[in-house]
């Protein structure tokens, strides 16, 4: 965790962001933001609402500017530290290009997905 963090908190741009390749799982709660909210939107209201440090890059947040909230999505490598988020653990497929924009503690990973990236380059 520690060394996605590091390449996490030294990207400047999108696409040195580390890639998240491995098997997604989350949980899915709550309704869907607005269709006008953006992902940085989503980002500052975890963090001044909800308390959440996520961990993201200061070089990322105007990129997150210019996205959808669903271009981000929060998951976890694995069933087992999903289950701190809630009970109904779901599997989901991320694009080959998703990358990892922020983290927490419990791992979990926020995630940039891929097909929202190839508009950013």
């Amino acid at each position: 965790m520690k060394n996605v963090y590091n390449k996490t908190k030294a990207a400047e741009l999108l696409i040195e962001l580390p890639r998240f390749d491995s098997r997604a799982y989350r949980v899915d709660y709550g309704p869907p933001y607005n269709i006008n909210t953006t992902a940085y939107d989503v980002v500052v209201y975890e963090e001044k609402c909800l308390g959440n440090e996520n961990n993201i890059p200061s070089a990322i947040l105007p990129y997150l500017k210019k996205l959808p909230a669903s271009s981000l999505v929060w998951v976890t490598k694995n069933k087992n530290d999903a289950k701190v988020y809630g009970h109904n653990i779901q599997e989901i497929i991320l694009e080959n290009e998703s990358r990892i924009i922020g983290n927490d503690e419990m791992g979990g990973f926020l995630v940039l997905r891929g097909e929202f990236l190839k508009f950013m380059v």
